[in-house]
């Protein structure tokens, strides 16, 4: 990477450095990569490993597959023993609550992992900038903030991702985003990249 040279006095700084080491002014942002190729036209076919892992995928399924196969059989059992036993009805009450319970954090789940998919097959393309990135805890993971415009109004995102074509993604680069036309807050970065919990 090339020396910076300051806009203020002309002094030559190194190229990682974000201010002058000659009168302290701030230097400009080291010049951002390309983007890549922009999104092909709407609407998009997404790969099917990639959508499974999307509606699927999320811890939310499992656990309430778990909650609602656990609560549909106490459920079953404790009425069937209520028949015999009518103050086992209460236990097929409890069961049943699971099983809701178990209902709704899987239409949850896949209702989330759908509005993640909306926008990559059918939203409108734009170049977003990144605003911060942050490391994981574990370091093999990162989060990417991002901005864009549509029209007059500033909109953003977050992706959690251990995706490795945003390990060297810095403030200031670039990267394309897609949006729902109607709904600029539901968006997501293109190419796809798996947030970190389905990785």
């Amino acid at each position: 990477m090339a020396a910076q040279r300051c806009g203020w006095c002309g002094t030559g700084n190194g190229p990682t450095l974000t201010n002058c080491t000659s009168c302290g002014s701030p230097l400009p942002p080291p010049s951002a990569p390309d983007p890549g190729p922009p999104p092909p036209p709407p609407p998009r076919a997404l790969p099917g490993r990639y959508t499974r892992k999307q509606i699927l995928g999320g811890f939310g399924v499992a656990w309430g597959v778990i909650f609602g196969g656990i609560g549909g059989m106490l459920a079953v059992i404790f009425t069937a023993v209520a028949f015999v036993f009518p103050p086992m009805l209460f236990g097929a009450l409890f069961g049943g609550m699971f099983f809701l319970i178990g209902a709704t954090v899987v239409s949850v789940s896949i209702y989330s992992g759908l509005g993640r998919i909306r926008p990559l097959r059918s939203g409108t393309a734009v170049v977003a900038e990144i605003v911060r990135v942050s490391n994981g805890a574990d370091a093999s993971s990162g989060t990417v903030a991002y901005t864009f415009a549509v029209g007059e109004q500033i909109y953003g995102g977050t992706l959690t991702t251990a995706d490795p074509r945003l390990a060297s993604a810095a403030p200031g680069h670039h990267l394309h985003v897609v949006y729902l036309p109607g709904d600029p807050t539901q968006n997501s970065v293109w190419p796809p990249a798996l947030p970190a919990d389905l990785l």
